[in-house]
């Protein structure tokens, strides 16, 4: 099983990241708050994050190196975007292009990782 879980460690950390955090999320909204379809888009970051670790325990050349500074530079830009066009201010809710973005990004970036790991990148 350890095997398995090291050979495949490149999807299983994205995957657990957002099943913990959809997790966190139900538990840590009051029960007068309902959960909303929002909340279950809204893994951007947080695959970005995984897939980020997933590089950086795997980095084998300074192309490697180069891709963890071009991910913290591409979040940052997602995060100023986010911040200015995703949110109502006057609802203080998050618009749906609010976490669409960030989705798009972290499966962009993961997909960049699995390439880097799987040496179609060098």
């Amino acid at each position: 099983m350890g095997e398995f879980i090291k050979s495949q460690n490149i999807w299983i950390t994205p995957a657990i990241t957002i099943v913990l955090t959809i997790v966190m999320k139900i538990a840590a909204k009051p029960d007068s708050i309902t959960i909303t379809y929002k909340d279950w888009l809204d893994f951007g970051f947080d695959i970005s994050i995984s897939a980020i670790i997933c590089l950086i325990a795997a980095v084998k050349n300074d192309t490697g190196v180069w891709l963890i500074v071009l991910s913290f530079f591409l979040m940052i830009l997602i995060t100023v975007i986010v911040n200015r066009t995703g949110w109502d201010r006057t609802q203080r809710e998050k618009k749906l292009i609010g976490i669409i973005i960030p989705d798009i990004m972290g499966v962009f970036i993961l997909a960049i990782v699995m390439l880097y790991n799987g040496g179609v990148i060098k």
